[in-house]
């Protein structure tokens, strides 16, 4: 069937518009060799996000200790076209400056996330300075940093995190009354399991406690070290590594939930120990203290980024 002219011109130019969004889509020159297509992004997508922070941040890109404001991408995940795609990413730039932040996407590589990056890097194809100054992370990263609870402050951490009557009474319970009425309780608290290496050897807990107690000049003291390691924990105290202090210790019970171990931290104990910074449980616990106890802490243990601690903690350098 032979269509009028007037149609067959609107097909042409139908079709002309096609053709001419599939050439760009895969036009040669840079575009092809683009860092995206480089990296490979299905198969090696961390190295591909570092290229790109590299290329926005500059080689010191890894700044936990800032301050961020992270932003998910919604225009994307919805679907929606560069204009919006620009007005979010400003709209978060703009609102990370007034509230002093650094804005941030999170970039891990999933089915929900691929769709973002690679819009990103088509962005950035036409803007290569819209992403000035952003934190771009590929691994999955938690907001477990002490800079927000200083923004809270302590008595609002305390206040939103304060215990049930019920959760304080049972916590006593983890450990016997010869602990608990002991003038000086140190609380040692050692993550192993996700921590494998960064996991603190038991020598350290040991030179820990020796540098603690002759600092502090303790007497009639008592430890005890929650774990996510019992059987571990149980072993190594039965060394002769640990028997210097094996008849001041004390045990918890097995098998109890977090937030009993919080309450008998942040309640019970006069000397705290954190092996690892980097786990929320040990901080949490030793934050929730306040000053109400001496709390130490090893700086030389953490994931890949250091981690601000309030400035009363004391490290321990052995």
């Amino acid at each position: 069937m032979n269509l009028p002219f007037e149609y067959s011109a609107k097909y042409l130019f139908l079709l002309l518009i096609i053709i001419l969004l599939f050439l760009s889509e895969n036009s040669s020159g840079a575009y092809k060799e683009s860092i995206f297509k480089k990296a490979q992004i299905q198969k090696n997508h961390p190295k591909f996000i570092q290229e790109l922070s590299k290329k926005i941040l500059g080689e010191d890109n890894w700044l936990i200790q800032e301050k961020l404001l992270v932003g998910r991408m919604s225009s994307i995940h919805n679907g929606n076209q560069l204009g919006n795609r620009v007005f979010e990413i400003l709209g978060l730039a703009s609102i990370a400056k007034r509230l002093e932040r650094k804005p941030a996407f999170l970039l891990q590589s999933d089915p929900f996330n691929e769709p973002v990056i690679h819009q990103l890097w088509a962005t950035l194809m036409y803007f290569p300075n819209l992403l000035d100054g952003f934190f771009l992370e590929s691994e999955p990263m938690h907001l477990d940093n002490y800079h927000y609870l200083d923004d809270l402050g302590w008595e609002d951490v305390v206040y939103r995190l304060g215990f049930s009557e019920s959760t304080i009474d049972l916590s006593q319970y983890l450990l016997p009354i010869t602990f608990r009425e002991k003038d000086n309780r140190i609380c040692v608290h050692l993550r192993r399991g996700d921590f494998k290496e960064f996991s603190a050897k038991f020598s350290f807990i040991v030179n820990a406690l020796e540098f603690i107690t002759k600092r502090e000049k303790l007497s009639n003291y008592g430890i005890t070290i929650f774990s996510d390691d019992s059987d571990y924990v149980k072993k190594t105290v039965e060394t002769d590594e640990y028997s210097k202090f094996k008849g001041n210790t004390w045990l918890p019970r097995d098998g109890h939930p977090i937030h009993l171990v919080w309450s008998f931290i942040s309640h019970q104990c006069t000397h705290i120990l954190i092996t690892n910074i980097q786990s929320t449980y040990g901080f949490l616990g030793a934050y929730l203290a306040g000053r109400n106890a001496s709390i130490y802490f090893n700086p030389e243990l953490h994931w890949r980024h250091p981690v601000p601690t309030p400035n009363w903690w004391i490290p321990v350098f052995l």
